[in-house]
């Protein structure tokens, strides 16, 4: 497919750029009513190349809007609840399809009239499995959006990291932690790859991040013998020295400065270095800092290299980016900001233009019954690379109050989990649910223009999707 490379290049890029948003989550106690309205335009005008099919998806897109509604508790964790439903409508009406999910942590049960009212099961720890799937077989990008679709897989995998080592790590002022300290913190990271055979998460999350990249097997390999990489950078098990200078930090493990960190009046910056025996090395430059007008800058770059030469980069620069006091003023505070996203390295065979997204927010704070109750518009245009006209825009509207802790009971649930599909389950699901599948679709596939189901019609075969359903 032509836009394959462009598929795949930006759902890596919005992957890579929402991790930290997910990790600095704050763990939340309360449960959330939210409520919230979404829409994907495309701007035909904007393509170097006209044609009629770019007319009618625009046409066609700009009708669609998805409403969520429903209560959560600690969105984007591993460990949650919430009932939640998914309509999709058209010009505002919420009358089309409609999913309902009661989520159990990883169990998530879909019910829905498409699937004739009855729930279907997804393990989500078998998710990244399955979504790697279409990759390895039709060349699909749909590793990334798994990724994108379940985030707390992110959090539960880089908390998993982060909260042993602050634990180790933590004090205060210039401090040593002891080479057995480092080895013990090693070990117990090691389970995360090399003992959880029964969910193999960080595995299929490496694999899924990195497998485009050929990074994932020697990544993973890494992960799951991390004390070799530490005689590595302290051979003489002299121990991590941390010394703190003011506002500045810095960590050296051997001869090796790792890390260093600059805190100061709300701004962050850090450098991490790993470097390797094997000649590999991952380095990572971050800098946060509050602007004039109460939001904020973001410099962002990581790159992995070998032997000095630079394997793949990314650089993200962000201006006029909101910050948290912006959700939480009585006032509406409005953000117009830009975000640059640069891919390099010599996995990419030719050079990857700038990715230039504009982006506005409008936020405020008032009550409801004594409860604080925010909201906020948020307007993302994605500039297409060769005329730097807006060629899409994501446009959200939502808002969410705490609740009491307060969820429908489920019925009993069916364990036979989707994604643990073969061929007999594959005929069973379309037995039992394509005919309500396709009534509950008809009325907005009717009323798709020619260009957009001529597009849809020639996707599946050249991917053979069709033929891997069975049709």
């Amino acid at each position: 497919m032509k836009n394959q490379g462009w598929l795949r290049m930006v759902a890596l890029i919005l992957c890579l750029c929402m991790l930290p948003f997910f990790a600095l989550a704050e763990e939340e106690s309360e449960t959330y009513w939210i409520n919230s309205l979404t829409n994907l335009r495309l701007h035909a005008d904007a393509f170097p190349e006209q044609n009629t099919r770019l007319k009618d998806w625009e046409n066609y897109l700009g009708q669609l809007w998805l409403s969520v509604r429903g209560n959560a508790w600690q969105l984007f964790q591993p460990e949650s609840r919430a009932q939640l439903t998914y309509a999709l409508g058209k010009d505002f009406a919420t009358t089309g399809p409609s999913v309902w999910m009661d989520i159990y942590n990883s169990y998530h049960y879909a019910t829905s009239p498409a699937f004739r009212d009855e729930a279907v099961f997804f393990q989500m720890h078998n998710f990244f499995e399955f979504m790697l799937k279409p990759y390895f077989y039709m060349g699909l990008p749909t590793q990334y959006i798994a990724l994108l679709m379940y985030p707390e897989a992110s959090t539960y995998v880089i908390d998993s990291y982060y909260t042993p080592l602050a634990e180790t790590l933590a004090g205060e002022g210039t401090r040593h932690i002891p080479y057995e300290d480092l080895y013990e913190l090693c070990e117990t990271l090691d389970l995360l790859v090399n003992d959880d055979a029964g969910y193999e998460r960080v595995y299929f999350y490496i694999t899924s991040l990195l497998t485009e990249m050929y990074a994932a097997e020697s990544t993973l390999e890494s992960l799951g013998a991390l004390e070799d990489y530490l005689d590595y950078l302290d051979p003489e098990q002299e121990g991590m020295l941390i010394t703190v200078e003011g506002d500045h930090e810095t960590y050296v493990l051997g001869e090796t400065t790792v890390f260093e960190q600059t805190k100061e009046e709300g701004a962050l910056s850090f450098i991490l270095n790993l470097p390797s025996e094997e000649g590999y090395a991952v380095s990572a430059h971050y800098d946060w800092r509050p602007g004039e007008d109460g939001s904020a800058d973001l410099s962002l770059r990581f790159a992995m290299s070998m032997e000095e030469q630079e394997a793949v980069s990314i650089a993200v620069e962000g201006k006029g980016l909101p910050t948290e006091d912006d959700f939480s003023s009585s006032e509406t505070q409005e953000r117009k900001g830009q975000i640059k996203v640069d891919l390099g390295g010599e996995v990419f065979s030719q050079p990857v233009s700038t990715q230039t997204f504009d982006f506005w927010l409008s936020a405020g704070m008032d009550e409801i019954e004594d409860q604080p109750h925010r909201s906020a518009i948020v307007s993302v245009d994605w500039l297409h690379p060769e005329t730097q006209k807006t060629a899409f825009t994501f446009y959200t509207w939502f808002e969410w109050m705490p609740v009491e802790y307060a969820f429908a009971d489920g019925a009993y649930y069916t364990q036979d989990d989707f994604f643990n599909l073969n061929e007999s389950a594959l005929a069973d699901y379309k037995e039992r649910y394509m005919p309500s599948i396709a009534a509950t679709l008809a009325p907005f596939i009717l009323e798709m223009p020619a260009g957009v189901i001529d597009d849809i019609v020639e996707f599946a075969m050249q991917t053979g999707i069709l033929e891997a359903f069975g049709f």
